[in-house]
């Protein structure tokens, strides 16, 4: 299954199939994984492939082989991003830590 669309420039079409996005989703996400990626960014561009994601996935049917595949990807894509973020988060929290004077620092 595939969907048409009109490019940004509204004079080319083009088309979205579910093994088309599949291999997008697995490039982006070994890219965030391998650290290649800014995290931002991919979770920027996480929002971009949801929105076609979402709307390729609305069109199959449950039936088709390739659906499993692309939500599979969409799974591992979207918990390599959230690692990242976390990962982020923990960088930034250990760095507001060290920066604290030690009297105001909670005690274990």
């Amino acid at each position: 299954m595939a969907i048409k669309g009109k490019s940004h420039r509204g004079s080319v079409e083009t088309e979205t199939t579910l093994e088309g996005l599949t291999a997008l989703i697995y490039h982006v996400t070994h890219a965030a994984a391998q650290k290649q990626l800014d995290p931002e960014f991919a979770r920027v561009l996480g929002k971009h492939i949801e929105v076609e994601y979402n709307r390729l996935t609305s069109h199959v049917s449950a039936a088709d082989g390739n659906l499993h595949s692309v939500e599979e990807a969409m799974a591992r894509f979207q918990s390599t991003v959230l690692t990242e973020e976390g990962q982020l988060l923990s960088k930034a929290l250990t760095r507001l830590r060290s920066s604290e004077p030690r009297s105001v620092r909670p005690t274990a």
